[in-house]
């Protein structure tokens, strides 16, 4: 008979759970080796798994590890086998993951801790157990450092575990892994939408609508209705502007100035960090004292697109559109407002085209870059070459997009569920407050 797992609720911890030092379910570990960085080899028959490989929730990628010509003799007792536990012990301290096996020797980088447990522990569940909320409390508590964070191998073993029968961690792995499995569906659809979105934008902004709702025909197919432009072939109705000739950009108000007196007032601002890559993060709303006289000027209006001046050179130049949700608002003078003229260019419109792929290569090329970092001024972002169809045109162009961005915000939506619902089931679940039984049962395909 066929067993899946069945839920019940318990508000008191399980008594029939073991608590122990995680050691004491370990039968070897070991810290990964060094070895000299001339040994790579893209062709090297040793893959190395590194911390970076390895994501905030212990996922592992690795299609990313570089690979090393190594004498296997020496290393092969290094070698990873199916099951084992990797910690990462520096960078983002105390994350667990589980390798999977893989078709060629892999070592653990050296910031990295194998871990093998007796046959009453399943790996998975003891990666899930670490990385909960509860678990990670426990592993930082063994840790050293400062900002940056280290652990040993030594203290890893000293974390107090509770943990149910093999059976039992079997079932909540399985639910887990479940769950987990939705999540990267949904995030592989949202990137999927998002590369069609892209893909959308490349023709709508080369080839544009017509009055019929559809694309125009390419350029190579219809020759008579397109021109050459600075941006390469458009429609011969469009024309090329510049940002500053078709929007008022505008700094925002400096943070640590001296003011006093009665001419002053506390506001609401937006900072760098409430500006994200598309959309607002408003969890978090500051306020600065500024002149009566100056709140004019700095104060947002609906339809103002909002870009900062310095990020990561991949998201530079992304705008987003601010709808009114505090009133009055201002910004800080590290966001750009640029005010489109409505007349000309609608708010939308320019937004997506700041996202585009020439939007993109735009702020890459004319942004000033650090190693992770880049700026633009004001001057590069008004000289922004923009194609401007008509005001109907570029309706029917942002209705395109909006149907796409529908869709990705849906899954968006549902994934913040999911992920909502599995914080929950991990405190749940790992904690013993929801038990996980064994039952006879003909259900498993519901389960699965």
């Amino acid at each position: 008979m066929s067993e899946s797992p069945r839920i019940a609720t318990s508000e008191q911890s399980p008594t029939d759970w073991w608590t122990a030092p995680l050691g004491r379910y370990v039968t070897s570990w070991a810290v990964g080796p060094r070895f000299p960085g001339g040994w790579y080899d893209e062709n090297g028959q040793v893959a190395t798994l590194r911390t970076t490989d390895m994501n905030e929730d212990g996922k592992l990628t690795l299609s990313s590890m570089p690979k090393a010509n190594l004498p296997l003799a020496a290393f092969s007792p290094h070698f990873l086998q199916p099951n084992d536990l990797v910690i990462s012990r520096s960078g983002t301290c105390g994350i667990a993951g589980v390798f999977p096996g893989h078709d060629i020797s892999v070592v653990p980088g050296a910031f990295l801790i194998r871990f093998r447990f007796e046959d009453t522990i399943d790996p998975v569940y003891m990666r899930y157990l670490l990385n909960s909320p509860a678990g990670r409390e426990r592993v930082l508590r063994e840790a050293e450092g400062g900002v940056q964070k280290n652990i040993r191998g030594s203290s890893i073993l000293r974390i107090p575990i509770t943990i149910p029968e093999r059976s039992e961690q079997e079932l909540v792995v399985k639910i887990l892994t479940t769950l987990d499995n939705l999540i990267e569906n949904t995030e592989s659809l949202i990137a999927k939408y998002q590369a069609i979105k892209q893909g959308m934008m490349h023709d709508l902004f080369t080839r544009g609508v017509d009055t019929h709702g559809h694309l125009r025909p390419p350029q190579t197919e219809a020759t008579e209705h397109y021109k050459q432009s600075e941006l390469g072939w458009i429609p011969d109705t469009w024309n090329v502007r510049t940002l500053g000739e078709v929007a008022e950009v505008g700094g925002g108000v400096t943070l640590g100035r001296d003011l006093s007196g009665s001419q002053v007032i506390e506001l609401p601002y937006l900072r760098v960090a409430n500006v994200q890559d598309g959309y607002l993060d408003l969890s978090e709303i500051k306020t600065v004292a500024v002149l009566k006289a100056e709140v004019d000027r700095f104060s947002l209006q609906t339809g103002d697109m909002l870009m900062t001046e310095g990020g990561d050179f991949d998201k530079l130049g992304r705008g987003t559109i601010w709808r009114g949700q505090i009133s009055p608002c201002l910004h800080q003078n590290h966001i750009f407002r640029v005010r489109p003229s409505r007349d000309v260019i609608l708010p939308d419109f320019l937004a997506s085209v700041t996202a585009s792929s020439h939007g993109k290569r735009y702020f890459l090329v004319s942004s000033k870059q650090t190693t992770n970092l880049a700026t633009i001024n004001s001057t590069q972002l008004k000289a922004f070459p923009v194609p401007l169809p008509s005001l109907d045109e570029q309706e029917r162009i942002i209705g395109r997009l909006t149907a796409v961005d529908r869709c990705i915000d849906n899954e968006q939506c549902h994934l913040g569920k999911m992920r909502h619902e599995k914080t929950g089931l991990m405190q749940d679940l790992l904690t013993g407050k929801v038990r996980v039984k064994v039952d006879d049962s003909e259900e498993v395909a519901n389960h699965a």
